[in-house]
């Protein structure tokens, strides 16, 4: 049976808008899956940068970590020195040893600059520190900045160790320390001749060091007798009085005052501040000495003023 013509119409119609869902449905389908791989797409990529930056800062964790040392388990020790945290034991003679080789002595083996922060404090930049070095064993490491001094503020190198030189006297020692944006305080304790801390250094049996003027001795040089003369049953000094001192005519190379800095032709005007006219003042003055922490020989060589600073330890 033939279909009526409005049929026919209303079938196209159907299949038109059928064809047309179809379209869309399809349409829709792509556009979804689409935004969905673009999605997964973008979240793969911020979870990669987040890993990234997770690493990042994993690693930058474990830096500062291993640069802020533990005081209880960071320990080192050799002869003469022995390290637990933030606090140092040295003895006599690596002190000697330490202070008495000058500023470059010093900083020997290490790498530092002046340095002022953004909030104008001063100090000393440690650009490396050898873990074996004098002040790698004392506790220092790279990147720290060494701000003070026995509570006096540091202001550049050279001053920091003229500073410790004044007072290498003392048997104790405090240096603060940055260390990443962290204060930290290592304590330096000089332990004396005949402590339970020894020293295989050879400066330990002479009992002196010695830079430019600055002498440093230890207590037993100081009250040591002086050698006698091999040639004769002299002592080890001769001496003429002037009016401008005493000068001294012989001197045993070997004797105490010889190892301080003293040579013949030098002219001794005066001890620790008082004059001296007289032999007798002279060894007066000697022994009196020994029993200060500082003393100060003002004499004349080659017509130029000269003083010996003595510190004893």
């Amino acid at each position: 049976m033939n279909k009526s013509p409005r049929a026919t119409l209303q079938t196209k119609y159907a299949l038109f808008l059928l064809a047309v869902l179809c379209l869309l449905s399809f349409i829709t389908r792509s556009y979804s899956s689409a935004t969905f791989t673009a999605v997964a797409i973008n979240d793969s990529s911020v979870a990669k940068d987040r890993s990234a930056n997770a690493t990042q800062v994993l690693s930058h964790a474990e830096v500062v970590i291993s640069a802020n040392p533990n005081p209880i388990e960071e320990e080192y020790s050799e002869s003469g020195l022995i390290r637990r945290g933030n606090r140092i034991e040295l003895s006599e003679a690596n002190w000697m040893r330490l202070v008495g080789g000058g500023d470059e002595g010093f900083y020997e083996d290490t790498r530092i600059d002046n340095f002022i922060d953004e909030n104008e404090r001063t100090g000393i930049y440690f650009w490396e520190v050898p873990p074996q070095s004098q002040l790698g064993k004392l506790g220092l490491k790279d990147g720290d900045v060494l701000r003070a001094i026995n509570k006096t503020i540091v202001t550049d190198s050279t001053e920091a160790y003229a500073f410790l030189l004044d007072n290498a006297h003392q048997s104790k020692h405090t240096f603060e320390i940055t260390r990443n944006g962290k204060t930290i305080e290592l304590t330096l304790q000089i332990e004396k001749s005949g402590s339970s801390l020894q020293s295989d250094e050879s400066s330990l049996a002479s009992g002196l060091a010695r830079n430019g003027n600055s002498v440093y001795a230890t207590r037993t040089f100081m009250e040591a007798d002086e050698p006698k003369n091999e040639s004769s049953n002299e002592t080890s000094l001769s001496l003429t009085p002037s009016a401008e001192g005493i000068v001294i005519d012989y001197i045993n190379p070997e004797s105490k005052l010889a190892k301080m800095g003293l040579s013949e032709s030098d002219l001794v005007e005066s001890l620790n501040g008082a004059t001296i006219r007289t032999v007798e003042e002279f060894h007066a003055a000697l022994e009196n000495a020994q029993y200060r922490q500082h003393s100060t020989i003002k004499v004349y060589r080659s017509s130029k003023e000269l003083v010996i600073n003595v510190n004893v330890m």
